[in-house]
């Protein structure tokens, strides 16, 4: 590919296509010429000019040759700006006086819309440039005078807008869900509004929207009860109709093992609720493990006692107490716990990250009991393939080794880690060094070992392979280092073990 800072005129371009076809057997001779590397450019705006000044005449420039502001400094342009804009604010003022308005100059204004409204905000309204947020100004005259908004909601607005309207939450009409809008904020509008193209979006002001609480919940009494210090709610439903209002709220953390919901009747502000409806759903799926176990022990918690403690966490007062009866309380849980409280231990003593699986396998099972016996310190039983390591030649005990040929023997191996690693509901892990004891075993192909072994120099290695002749056993053997009990210099690059019961 030829590169070149300049464009090709005629005779160049003649004598292009006459190096392409000099060249044509051997290879394929391409031209990327000044015109194409400032098109790639188009992005990269001071490496262009840099390289090709005066290459593409900015929009910023043609704008200030039309305006004649090139002519001005820095300071004399912003001067200019903000007057300008003072001007418009107070054209916006004439027209409709009870309110105050602030307008946001950006390229691509309705891209960032949804940034977080200031207090007393009552409208906004967004163009392709601009932005105007409308505030209140004189408080009786809108009193005496509000705004209003006229439109008709058809299809499935009228759906989403009454769900709105209960919950207190958001709500986005297309330009099919809603027609003949009109409001005292038209004068904000462009001259010609594309129907087709407008949105209608309707929020709770920063005083109504729902709030997010934070509460501590206690479930169960004494030793055995379990504390959450700090669980995140957010409004849910909001039920306005007949005359005792009710509100919902339920956990809003994605990582909780559990959906806990509270509804009571909205009474009076200050006064908590004298009933509720407490309810919790199980999620463990994909959940950490330890976050399992501790709701399974607040739900047996739960179950011997049934109190639970609601405190308000930023007013640090009691929300709510209350009673709640189990009767019906699956009896799995009672098994599940032990389960966990494995897990815990396999997780804890190989700093494991484990989370609960969607499907309790077979070879879950298989791999918690191998765990366990290495995490506790004890012989776990696996099925081992495939051993095979390097053996130094050392004169000193050559005799010895070429004895051992033929006979079983004992050794055992100490591994950096076991290979492939144990694989407990989808993630790996790690053991760390291990000890593998084969107590009867075979050297494998003994006539090729031993004219290997013959034939090596000193500290030359020769790969031996073992027959088990009954299975093998494996410990946990931090800072262990084992040899063979033909007491030689073995190196063990890799060994292929595949975890299982024996």
């Amino acid at each position: 590919m030829l590169c070149i800072p300049i464009d090709l005129n005629a005779n160049g371009h003649t004598w292009f296509q006459q190096l392409r076809r000099e060249y044509q057997e051997r290879v394929d001779v391409g031209l990327f010429q000044a015109s194409q590397i400032v098109r790639e450019l188009i992005h990269r705006r001071d490496i262009r000019n840099m390289f090709f000044p005066g290459a593409v005449l900015e929009p910023e420039e043609l704008r200030s040759i039309l305006a004649r502001t090139g002519e001005y400094t820095d300071r004399e342009l912003e001067k200019l700006t903000l007057e300008n804009v003072q001007q418009y604010l107070q054209r916006l003022r004439n027209r409709d006086a009870r309110f105050d308005y602030q307008v946001i100059f950006v390229p691509h204004a309705g891209e960032r819309s949804s940034r977080s409204p200031l207090p007393g905000l009552i409208a906004r309204v967004t163009d392709s440039n601009k932005q105007i947020e409308v505030f209140a100004r004189d408080i009786e005259a809108l009193r005496l005078d509000p705004p209003k908004i006229h439109f008709t909601v058809k299809g499935d607005g009228v759906r989403k807008l009454q769900e709105a309207l209960e919950h207190g939450t958001r709500v986005e009409l297309s330009p099919s869900e809603f027609s003949r809008f009109h409001s005292s904020f038209d004068f904000l509008l462009s001259s010609n509004p594309d129907p087709q193209h407008q949105r209608l979006t309707i929020e709770p002001s920063f005083i109504t929207r729902p709030r997010q609480f934070e509460f501590k919940v206690i479930l169960g009494t004494g030793p055995s009860a379990i504390s959450y210090e700090s669980i995140p709610f957010g409004v849910s439903r909001r039920e306005l109709k007949g005359t005792a209002p009710r509100m919902e709220l339920v956990t809003i953390e994605d990582e909780l093992p559990f959906r806990m919901s509270i509804a009571f009747p909205v009474l009076k502000l200050g006064i908590p609720p004298v009933e509720a409806d407490i309810a919790f759903r199980a999620r463990f799926a994909g959940k950490e493990i330890h976050e399992v176990r501790k709701f399974v022990k607040a739900m047996m918690a739960l179950r011997e006692t049934g109190d639970v403690e609601v405190w308000d966490v930023r007013r640090g007062t009691p929300f709510f107490t209350a009673q709640m009866s189990f009767e019906t309380f699956p009896d799995s849980n009672d098994s599940l716990l032990p389960l966990l409280n494995d897990v815990c231990a396999i997780a804890d003593t190989f700093k494991a990250q484990v989370r609960f699986p969607d499907v309790f396998t077979a070879d879950d099972a298989a791999t918690i009991t191998l765990l366990l016996a290495l995490a506790r310190g004890g012989e776990a039983g696996m099925e081992v393939q495939g051993i095979s390591c390097t053996l130094t030649k050392n004169a000193q005990h050559e005799r010895s080794f070429l004895d051992s040929l033929g006979r079983e023997i004992t050794f055992q191996f100490h591994v950096d880690r076991v290979s492939p690693p144990p694989c407990l509901f989808g993630a790996q892990i790690d053991t760390g060094p291990c000890l593998i004891v084969a107590e009867r075993a075979i050297i494998a192909d003994e006539e090729r070992v031993r004219k290997e072994y013959v034939s090596a120099e000193e500290g030359e290695g020769v790969v031996i392979r073992f027959n088990l002749l009954t299975p093998a056993r494996v410990f946990r053997s931090i800072g262990i280092v084992a040899q063979s009990s033909a007491d030689a210099d073995v190196s063990v690059p890799a060994i292929d073990i595949t975890p299982g019961l024996t």
